[in-house]
């Protein structure tokens, strides 16, 4: 990979030069495998989606926001959140399963490791310890039925369509700003949209050795085992049995593996035909969201959640792993059989998430409950992979070359992706 680096001269009179820096060989000798411009165009794409999907948020009817439309322009807002909402965060993670092979190409586990602290976890409490910008809000001038509120009436009379106070700190008048303040940090603070970070890192910790067990710069079928923890030690030497193959992870959903070549060939096994591709991980996660989406509802996000929000946790370390897996049997015929049914990945996701929006925003009236979980579970899990992988494969297709703009963009993406929020609320 070629950094580019721009020094900008002491000199008033000289104007900047670009300088090309190629890093040192990694330690196995290999060389660097380059970044791949689609998915980090892809990154950006989604980051200013996000900013439409929070924007559109503001003003659709049942968010948490002082703007309410309940006309046509509102469905449609709805209509708009409730499909982004299935595929738009999943998405993230299955990018930075891709980035993660791309990473392990400069970095041994160790340092891997240490890079994920730095760039996920100090940004995340950061974002928490500024929490501080929403106590702003103690401030501002009150809509209606929030003056009502902070008057201590429990009963709205108020002319408009919605009868509750919409803010997430409310307060009243007997509230002083150090009540408010409590109100925002205590427990713990939010994280607010950094929450994916820390999902992000807790995922990467637990998967590191994993990953590089399946590395090729890490692991090799003339080496004797897979490094620990950055040492060149091995915890059991080759060639595995069968059950520590199995027992010791090293497998890719239970099919045996331990060097990269035979995981690209297990890769390839469970998914290396359009068919495959397409419905095992739709499967898996539509099981997932119909067995526990009802007692793990989105938006339960914190500082903490990680740790008990089993639905997500479940299906976004599945789709992390699957974006690393694939990336790394991309040149062992699955970048083929993802050529192959791009359109349809992609058309058939759009169609089945619109689906789903119809069942969400009408159908759940007239279902019995299990069935309603049932259906909307399948068609959330399907329309979800579909609409990720149809949105990568023709990204893969068109995105073939590397451009300055896209290296710039994707480097803004996050710090922008982290404080739009924040920016936007104000």
């Amino acid at each position: 990979i070629y950094f580019v680096v721009l020094r900008f001269s002491n000199s008033a009179n000289e104007s900047p030069t670009i300088e090309i820096v190629v890093p040192e060989a990694p330690s196995s000798g290999k060389p660097a495998v380059p970044r791949r411009s689609d998915i980090d165009f892809l990154r950006i794409v989604v980051v200013w989606l996000i900013l439409l999907y929070h924007t559109v948020d503001i003003y659709i009817p049942y968010a948490k926001y002082y703007v309410k439309d309940y006309g046509p322009g509102g469905i449609f807002g709805l209509s708009f959140f409730i499909s982004m909402n299935v595929w738009n965060i999943p998405m993230f993670f299955f990018l930075s399963g891709a980035s993660v092979y791309f990473a392990l190409f400069r970095r041994t586990e160790l340092k891997f490791r240490e890079e994920r602290l730095h760039r996920l976890l100090v940004p995340a409490f950061t974002l928490a310890v500024t929490s501080l910008t929403y106590s702003l809000i103690f401030f501002a001038p009150l809509a209606e039925n929030c003056k009502q509120y902070y008057q201590g009436v429990k009963e709205f009379n108020s002319s408009l369509p919605y009868k509750n106070c919409e803010m997430f700190y409310k307060f009243t008048k007997n509230d002083t700003f150090k009540d408010f303040m409590k109100r925002i940090y205590l427990p713990f603070a939010s994280p607010h949209q950094g929450w994916f970070l820390i999902y992000l890192f807790t995922f990467s910790q637990l998967l590191a050795t994993w990953f590089s067990t399946f590395h090729p710069n890490h692991n090799g079928d003339e080496m004797s085992g897979p490094d620990c923890c950055g040492q060149k030690t091995s915890c059991c030497s080759k060639p595995f049995s069968l059950a520590t193959k199995i027992f010791g992870c090293f497998h890719f959903f239970c099919k045996p593996a331990s060097t990269p070549t035979e995981f690209v060939d297990a890769v390839y096994w469970w998914l290396g035909s359009c068919v495959k591709l397409a419905v095992f991980p739709s499967l898996w996660i539509g099981i997932v969201e119909a067995l526990f989406r009802h007692f793990f509802p989105d938006g339960n996000l914190g500082m903490f959640s990680v740790f008990y929000d089993f639905c997500n946790d479940v299906k976004y370390i599945f789709v992390f792993i699957l974006g690393y897996a694939l990336t790394a049997a991309d040149g062992h015929g699955i970048k083929e059989v993802i050529k192959k049914g791009k359109w349809w990945y992609f058309v058939s996701g759009t169609i089945v998430l619109f689906v789903y929006t119809g069942c969400v925003m009408y159908i759940r009236p007239l279902l019995f409950l299990p069935l309603y979980l049932l259906v909307t579970g399948l068609l959330r899990g399907f329309g979800e992979w579909l609409f990720i992988l149809g949105s990568y494969a023709v990204c893969r297709d068109i995105i073939t070359k590397t451009y300055h703009w896209i290296s710039v963009l994707s480097v803004i993406a996050m710090p922008y992706y982290l404080t739009h929020q924040q920016v936007r609320n104000k």
